[in-house]
């Protein structure tokens, strides 16, 4: 007798996918054992190790059922393609996107032309700032997806009111299933209030903060406004841009900003757990901040994570406006914090609700 058996892809490509892809591994793998089957299928838009394959310890991703797919020298197109081809060799009978990025869009794209139901984890996110290449990539597969998995209540409502034509399944966020498999493995750090000299975490990588040598110099002199030490870890893009303007030697000059090579995805949430607050432009550390209770100044005139915006505790700054930067402080620190971002078991049901549309 013949028996249907559901094969699932996980398609990422940036360390972020590959954070959020670890509870989605073990649920995938979960599931693996009563009859689907689930493969990894990683595409090349980040090469640097410390960016793709070291993002996590060896002991985390060990057995994982993986493929890799070529889609360098990386572009949109190349990805589309490379991951199109990929998909006609393999017959999945779904493929998960995550979030917002050019490997995401790209998988849903080849996805939609070989009718492959497509489901989309962490959707309903929107800044609302249509020049972000992120909020145009979100918003497409959001619309282009079989079914979405909001986070949140807030995200769940945005996908009602534009009326995607998925179902929608609100599961909370796989960010704190990957957080609660770290702590529990003893990998995630000290998570009491930090001790010693203090410091505040920094990273700033979005286009519209670097691509150009007056907001990046902007930005420069907000970092050295600030009464404490300033840890930056600079993202490559980042360096490129400051040693092209010739602003290195403003951004160490007075000794308050220390620079750092990129850290590595633990390391840097080790350092998170110890700083006193967090200055960034990414949507993910943004996140990271408040789920471990660090404040946070956004250099940003708007966020997808509006909910952390509540009690103070991620703040916008636009750095074309101020003269310098506040310590990043939540208002409210003392209050309870809502379980907005779910119960740390969204995998298992973004996998569960996956097999339910497999073809």
């Amino acid at each position: 007798m013949m028996v249907d058996v559901s094969h699932i892809q996980l398609i990422i490509g940036t360390r972020p996918e590959m954070v959020q892809a670890l509870p989605l591994v073990r649920a995938g793998l979960s599931a693996a054992q009563h009859g689907a089957t689930f493969r990894v299928v990683a595409v090349s838009q980040h090469t640097d190790p410390i960016m793709s394959s070291q993002v996590l310890p060896p002991s985390l991703t060990a057995g994982w059922p993986l493929d890799n797919v070529d889609a360098q020298p990386f572009s949109l197109g190349k990805a589309l393609t490379s991951v199109q081809a990929h998909l006609a060799a393999t017959n999945p009978d779904a493929v998960i996107v995550i979030g917002d990025t050019d490997t995401s869009l790209g998988a849903a794209l080849a996805a939609t032309e070989l009718r492959i139901p497509v489901a989309h984890v962490e959707s309903g996110l929107r800044s609302r700032d249509w020049a972000m290449k992120e909020e145009r990539n979100r918003v497409l597969i959001d619309h282009l997806s079989t079914i979405v998995f909001p986070p949140t209540a807030a995200a769940e409502q945005r996908l009602r009111e534009e009326h995607v034509h998925g179902t929608i399944v609100q599961t909370g966020d796989v960010h704190v299933d990957a957080f609660r498999i770290l702590r529990d493995e003893g990998l995630l750090g000290d998570s009491d209030r930090p001790d010693g000299e203090p410091f505040i975490l920094s990273t700033i990588h979005r286009r519209e903060n670097i691509l150009e040598a007056e907001p990046l110099s902007r930005i420069v002199g907000l970092l050295n406004t600030l009464p404490v030490t300033v840890r930056l870890a600079l993202h490559p893009h980042t360096r490129m841009r400051l040693d092209q303007f010739g602003l290195m030697e403003d951004l160490v000059k007075t000794g308050k900003v220390v620079v750092t090579e990129p850290l590595a995805f633990l390391d840097f949430i080790r350092e998170l757990n110890r700083c006193t607050g967090v200055i960034t432009d990414s949507g993910g550390v943004q996140k990271q901040a408040w789920l471990l209770d660090r404040p946070c100044l956004t250099l940003r005139t708007s966020t997808e994570w509006i909910e952390t915006l509540d009690d103070g505790w991620n703040q916008l700054i636009d750095p074309d406006t101020v003269k310098s930067l506040p310590m990043p402080v939540a208002t409210h620190a003392d209050k309870p914090k809502p379980p907005l971002f779910g119960d740390g078991h969204a995998a298992e049901r973004i996998v569960r609700a996956t097999l339910g549309i497999c073809r």
